[in-house]
C-alpha cells in the first residue's frame, strides 16, 4: 500500500471498506491552521493490496481498498472489526509537527507517531486480550493447528469444524481472525477466488505453539481464560476505589477474599488452577534445562506450591531430589496423581500455617 505525496490536513480517523462496498466518508479533524502531510507508507503484510486515499474539499476523506482489511498495518486500531458493519475503521494521525503543549516536550513527527500509537495500545489493549479469550473458548487457533504444518484455512473452513449452524459465524470469525492477523497472532494470506473476489486464508504465526495445546498437554491459552474470568475481571472496576478510600479490589468487588471465593467457587479455583498449572509446567520446563541450582537438593519443599506442577517438573529433571508440594486443601483437591515415589503432596492442618519449614 502506498500512499504518494497525497496531501491531507490534520486526520485522525478514515473508513477502510471491504470488497464491492462503497466507500464510507467520516470528517476529518480540523485546526485552525491545516497542516500538510506529504509522504509513503508501506503496508506490513504481503501481498500489499492497493488503496487509495481521496480528499474532497469539504474536509471529507475516505480510504478505499480493492483487498479485505486485514492485510492492514498492525500498527492501527482494529477494534471495530468487531462491530456489525462492512466498515472497518482505521485509526492514522497525520500531523507532521505538534505543537507546544504544557508542561509537555516539542515532539518530532516520528516521536509523535510512536506516541500516538502507543497512546492507542494503551487505550485499546483490551480489545486484543478478550478477542484472543474468545479465539481460545471458540478453539479457532487449535483448528487451525490441527489442519497440518503450513496449512491455510478460510473463515468458512474454520467455521466447518466448528459446532455452530449460525449463518453469521463465518462473517463473523473472519473479524475475529482479521484482528490476529493485524497482531501477528495468526498469518493472512490474500487469495482471488474463481468469482474473482479476494479472500483472506489464515495460518498459524510462531506464537500459535503457546497458544495452543503441547506434547504435555498444556497452553497459555488456559491463562488467558482465567485471567479474563469475569470474576478476576470485576476486581479491576475497583482499582480507584481502592486508591482513594483503601481496601483490596477483589474484596470490593465481591465482598470476601480471593482465598474465601476459591474456597466458595469450585468452577473458578479449578480455572485458576489451570491457568497456573499450564503456566508452570511450560516455563518451569525451560528453567531447569539452564538452571543447576538443584543439582544438589535433597528435598525440596514447595510451599503454595498448586497443583504441583512446577515441583513434578523438577523431581522429573533430577530424580534424586524428594519432591513435597505443600498448599491448601481446596488446591490440592485439584492436583492430579504424578507418577514416582519421590513427589508427596501435602494441605496444611490450619487455614493459614506458620513455620512449614
Amino acid at each position: 500500500m502506498q500512499w504518494n505525496k497525497n496531501r491531507a490536513t490534520s486526520a485522525s480517523f478514515a473508513a477502510v471498506t471491504r470488497p464491492s462496498l462503497p466507500a464510507i466518508e467520516v470528517p476529518l479533524l480540523s485546526t485552525p491552521s491545516p497542516l500538510v502531510y506529504e509522504s509513503s507508507w508501506s503496508c506490513s503484510q504481503t501481498p500489499a493490496p492497493p488503496y487509495s486515499l481521496s480528499l474532497s474539499s469539504d474536509s471529507f476523506c475516505s480510504i478505499h481498498s480493492a483487498a479485505p482489511a486485514p492485510c492492514w498495518t498492525s500498527s492501527f486500531c482494529h477494534a471495530c472489526t468487531l462491530l456489525p458493519s462492512q466498515a472497518y475503521i482505521v485509526h492514522r494521525q497525520f500531523l507532521v509537527r505538534m505543537g507546544s503543549i504544557k508542561g509537555m516536550p516539542q515532539l518530532t513527527p516520528e516521536e509523535d507517531e510512536k506516541a500516538s500509537m502507543f497512546a492507542l495500545q494503551l487505550v485499546l489493549g483490551s480489545v486484543l486480550h478478550m478477542t484472543v479469550k474468545a479465539a481460545v473458548e471458540l478453539e479457532l487457533l487449535e483448528i487451525i493447528v490441527r489442519a497440518g504444518p503450513g496449512a491455510k484455512l478460510s473463515p468458512a473452513d474454520v467455521v466447518s469444524r466448528m459446532p455452530t449452524e449460525n449463518p453469521e459465524a463465518v462473517a463473523m470469525v473472519d473479524r475475529i481472525l482479521c484482528l490476529l492477523a493485524a497482531q501477528g497472532v495468526v498469518s493472512c494470506s490474500v487469495v482471488t477466488g474463481d468469482d474473482g473476489h479476494p479472500s483472506c486464508k489464515y495460518g498459524a504465526a510462531p506464537v500459535c505453539k503457546y497458544l495452543t495445546k503441547n506434547e504435555d498437554g498444556v497452553s497459555l491459552a488456559a491463562l488467558s481464560l482465567s485471567n479474563h474470568n469475569k470474576i478476576s475481571m470485576e476486581s479491576c472496576y475497583y482499582l480507584k476505589d481502592s486508591v482513594l478510600e483503601g481496601g483490596v479490589p477483589f474484596e470490593k468487588a465481591h465482598g470476601m477474599t480471593v482465598f474465601e471465593h476459591l474456597r466458595t467457587d469450585s468452577r473458578y479455583n479449578k480455572l485458576l488452577a489451570e491457568g497456573m498449572r499450564n503456566h508452570s509446567t511450560i516455563f518451569m520446563k525451560k528453567l531447569v534445562e539452564i538452571y543447576r541450582g538443584f543439582d544438589d537438593v535433597k528435598v525440596l519443599v514447595d510451599v503454595g506450591g498448586g497443583t504441583g506442577a512446577s515441583i513434578h517438573t523438577i523431581t522429573s529433571k533430577h530424580p534424586h531430589i524428594k519432591g513435597i508440594n505443600f498448599d491448601v486443601p481446596h488446591v490440592i483437591s485439584n492436583a492430579p496423581p504424578y507418577p514416582g515415589p519421590k513427589l508427596t503432596t501435602h494441605a496444611p492442618l490450619s487455614q493459614y500455617p506458620l513455620g512449614i519449614i
